[in-house]
């Protein structure tokens, strides 16, 4: 993924928790088999930039150990980046990703709890030395660096979720027409958009006119039977 690439993807997903939340609800719900190739690409760099990126708050990079060359290494403060990057992230993991995330969003709207399996992981810190040898003490940063190594992308995806959930769980709700989840902007806010808006304002005001026509038809019904046995207020018929 080149630099053009990857920041449009970023873009797409926001600099802010909020907005990587959206991006993931709006991955959760998107039809994989609908997709045009150009879609599939956009959300296929979406996908990665997420994983290999990570979200904001969290920066990941992808980790060349002695032990596995296929692990995964999050930090949450600054660090050079590696020089080697993954070079394809496949639709497969896409795919795998899409129903994890399904499986998790539906089991915290139904329980408002997610019990993730365990992930082992190494957890590192670093003092600023060694990412900044040259400098004199006086010089060196305060914070130094705090790591965590995760075995696979699953793994890292995972934890990223964790970490964007966290953040707005409050705020997600089922939409009361086509029970779609959707983060809430208002506290009252109980439809995940106008177009489930309007579209329950119009049935109830089709269903307010039609009990409007069987009021009116009932009433000239009663007129109707009023006016065959003589009048309606009981004048006697000559």
């Amino acid at each position: 993924m080149d630099q053009e690439e990857t920041q449009k993807a970023a873009e797409r997903i926001g600099e802010t928790t909020e907005t990587a939340l959206q991006w993931l609800l709006r991955f959760a719900k998107v039809d994989l088999a609908k997709l045009s190739e150009g879609q599939w690409l956009d959300l296929e760099k979406e996908v990665k930039f997420f994983v290999v990126e990570g979200p904001p708050g969290l920066r990941v990079r992808w980790n060349v150990g002695k032990k596995s060359r296929r692990s995964w290494r999050i930090e949450t403060s600054a660090s050079p980046s590696p020089a080697f990057r993954p070079t394809i992230f496949w639709r497969s993991y896409v795919a795998k990703l899409q129903k994890l995330l399904r499986e998790w969003l539906d089991q915290l709207m139904q329980y408002h709890i997610i019990e993730f399996s365990r992930m082992p992981l190494t957890l590192r810190f670093s003092h600023p030395k060694q990412f900044l040898p040259r400098l004199s003490d006086a010089e060196l940063p305060e914070n130094g660096g705090c790591y965590v190594y995760f075995d696979n992308y699953v793994d890292t995806f995972t934890y990223n979720v964790a970490h964007i959930l966290g953040a707005h769980s409050g705020r997600l709700r089922l939409c009361a027409e086509c029970k779609a989840i959707f983060l809430a902007d208002r506290r009252q806010q109980v439809f995940c958009s106008s177009r489930c808006l309007n579209r329950v304002t119009q049935r109830r005001w089709r269903e307010k006119q039609k009990k409007k026509q069987q009021t009116k038809k009932h009433k000239s019904k009663t007129r109707g039977k009023g006016l065959k046995g003589g009048s309606a207020h009981g004048t006697k018929k000559r």
